[in-house]
């Protein structure tokens, strides 16, 4: 299962998703549940973040990225 949150910048997804972990691992006792950042979160994945932010890429280049830095976190 993926569980993706969204929403804009400082509007506490990071501090819901470090929550979430925890509850899940907690309650099934199993602790089956990781945090991924996207992009990040694998060395590859964490360059094409670096791209993303630190250049003014167009819109199907960051679609494209995105996609590519996902894959990658689903492989590893």
């Amino acid at each position: 299962m993926l569980i993706v949150l969204e929403g804009m910048d400082g509007c506490g997804k990071s501090v819901h998703a470090k929550n979430l972990v925890k509850f899940i691992n907690a309650s099934n006792g199993k602790g089956s549940a990781i945090l991924l950042r996207e992009p990040g979160s694998t060395p590859a994945s964490e360059a094409i973040r670096n791209v993303i932010m630190e250049h003014d890429t167009l819109p199907i280049t960051d679609l494209l990225l995105f996609n590519a830095s996902r894959s990658e976190s689903v492989e590893e």
